[in-house]
């Protein structure tokens, strides 16, 4: 996992999912820090999701396989598409 990533306790991602650190990416050039995400407890990702800089997905969230993420994303969401929309809530 990239620098930068905090995944909480009950996470579940599929295979392929893609967390990005780092806007502009370069060979041997390395970042004095880097922008959070945070994937909060009871997450369930979908296989190739994608995953933006700076991004909070709340806890139990929902989101859809192949969807990319480039917003924080309330608690219970269910999220899908490109870019990840709310589809509904989950009780």
């Amino acid at each position: 996992m990239w620098d930068g990533l905090t995944i909480e306790d009950d996470v579940f991602t599929g295979p392929n999912v893609t967390f990005l650190n780092d806007l502009y990416p370069k060979s041997k050039i390395q970042l004095e820090s880097f922008l959070m995400a945070v994937i909060k407890k009871g997450e369930s990702i979908g296989a190739n999701a994608t995953i933006f800089l700076g991004i909070t997905l709340g806890q139990n969230c929902l989101v859809g396989t192949g969807s990319v993420v480039t917003k924080n994303v309330p608690a219970n969401a269910d999220i899908a598409e490109i870019p990840a929309r709310i589809l509904r809530y989950i009780d």
